[in-house]
């Protein structure tokens, strides 16, 4: 069992092709999330081991950063002029593993991101279309 603890900032990088109707537009996008570790030192991974009755910490490199890839479609529904409500499936794939650190480490497992979401809300466009 493990505990993972730690606080990122994601930039992401991508494309968006989108087509627009009158009251709604469809759209596609893909691209790639930096993932920067924004508390060097401080965040860490807590490994469990109950069979053996042990327990060990291991500090996240400080400039560790993840990267992963993301595919989305999405819809948006206006709700006047500059108002939209959107409703967005998501998948998300990790390239990098989770735990990036500055040493080799004989860690037991070191997950990728795998995800699907839905993103839902509300958008506000700065000018109108």
């Amino acid at each position: 069992e493990y505990d993972l603890s730690g606080r990122y900032l994601e930039v992401p990088i991508g494309l968006r092709f989108a087509t627009n109707k009158e009251r709604w537009s469809a759209y596609a996008r893909a691209g790639i999330q930096l993932q920067f570790n924004l508390r060097p030192g401080e965040d860490h991974i807590v490994l469990y081991n109950y069979v053996l009755k042990e327990m060990r910490t291991v500090r996240l490199a400080s400039s560790s950063m993840g990267v992963s890839g993301e595919v989305a479609a999405g819809v948006e529904f206006r709700a006047g002029k500059r108002m939209a409500v959107l409703v967005e499936p998501v998948y998300r794939l990790g390239f990098t593993p989770a735990v990036q650190q500055s040493y080799s480490s004989d860690l037991p497992l070191n997950p990728k991101e795998r995800s699907f979401g839905l993103a839902t809300g509300l958008v506000y466009h700065l000018s109108v279309r």
